[in-house]
């Protein structure tokens, strides 16, 4: 729980406050004194005009302001809070639910002093962080310094899909980070077995639809492939004879059902089935074998030859995703309507 605003102290507390104004992670509210003024005087220099003592913030309103278009708004002459910061030169806030140590380098960045900011923050606190920017939509002004901790954490990203990919998510579609978004999305993708779930964090439903989207069309093109392998070779388009046709078309047939993949077929979702895993089956029929008894032209029906089309092609389909900017201009367009 952060106490309310207090008196500015002046010299080396500064400094030393900067840091335990974020010692407490926990959600809670904190209370924000905002000026008018830019910047104060102090032994004849101008100083940035955030001062903290004890979780307590002063910060520029106009520095706000020009950070956020949240506090544009509500900060703006024809909200209550303006009006107020107007008449008396400052204005009392409080923020809730947002992680106090995310809300400090928040105000750090926006008032110029990186330098007091960690090279690198734990992802819990980036994600609160993110969550923190999204809501202030003040993406714009801590985009580079959101840039610098996502590549030097994102070396630790977890290559098993777990809840840490989805706030990965949310830390590069806040951050505006392309490549690590590319590379998390695409993981979700060919790792996930159903539609992942948001967690409560700011991530849009066109993202997570799209990531869905992607890895049941993958899914049906497989399935859709090899039950067309089958019928090929039941009309004898594939396979160099009655018996290869007919082995290859029930082995294949046999594989499937145990895989849940032949009769009944899958819901239209595909929920409980990754990419990767049905691209694992699909991989472990390369090594169906009849004999040359039965198939006396084995180097023209290699079973390898007949499968591995489906899974080059699968392999790309699950490896497209779509960038940032797609998602970036589908918001603009949106917000435009």
């Amino acid at each position: 729980m952060i106490s309310p605003n207090a008196q500015v102290q002046d010299g080396e507390n500064d400094n030393n406050n900067t840091t335990s104004g974020g010692s407490n992670s926990s959600k809670g509210h904190v209370n924000v004194s905002a000026t008018a003024s830019t910047s104060e005087q102090v032994s004849g220099y101008s100083r940035p005009p955030l001062r903290i003592e004890n979780g307590r913030f002063r910060v520029s309103a106009q520095r706000l302001m020009l950070a956020s278009p949240y506090f544009e708004s509500s900060l703006s002459n024809s909200w209550a809070e303006g009006t107020t910061l107007r008449a008396r030169g400052h204005l009392d806030m409080v923020i809730y639910d947002f992680n106090p140590e995310a809300i400090l380098y928040f105000l750090l960045i926006i008032h110029g002093l990186e330098a007091r900011i960690p090279r690198m923050i734990p992802l819990q606190l980036l994600t609160d962080f993110a969550v923190l920017v999204d809501y202030f939509q003040a993406h714009d002004a801590v985009h580079i310094q959101m840039g610098l901790w996502i590549s030097l954490l994102a070396p630790t990203i977890p290559i098993i899909l777990c809840d840490d990919h989805v706030k990965w998510l949310c830390i590069a579609w806040t951050g505006r980070c392309n490549e690590t978004f590319n590379h998390v999305a695409r993981l979700i993708q060919r790792q996930s077995k159903i539609r992942i779930d948001a967690l409560v964090l700011p991530i849009p439903d066109v993202i997570l639809d799209s990531i869905n989207q992607t890895r049941q069309n993958c899914l049906r093109y497989i399935i859709r492939e090899l039950w067309t392998l089958i019928g090929e070779f039941l009309n004898g388009h594939k396979g160099c004879s009655f018996e290869c046709q007919a082995l290859y078309a029930g082995m294949l047939m046999r594989k499937l059902q145990a895989e849940g993949l032949f009769l009944p077929l899958p819901c239209r979702s595909f929920d409980g089935y990754s990419v990767e895993n049905v691209m694992r089956f699909v991989s472990s029929v390369f090594f169906l074998h009849i004999g040359r008894r039965h198939c006396p032209s084995r180097a023209h029906c290699n079973f390898q030859d007949f499968v591995r089309p489906i899974l080059d092609h699968a392999e790309k389909y699950a490896s497209r995703v779509k960038g940032l900017g797609h998602y970036l201009n589908s918001a603009a367009t949106v917000s435009q309507k």
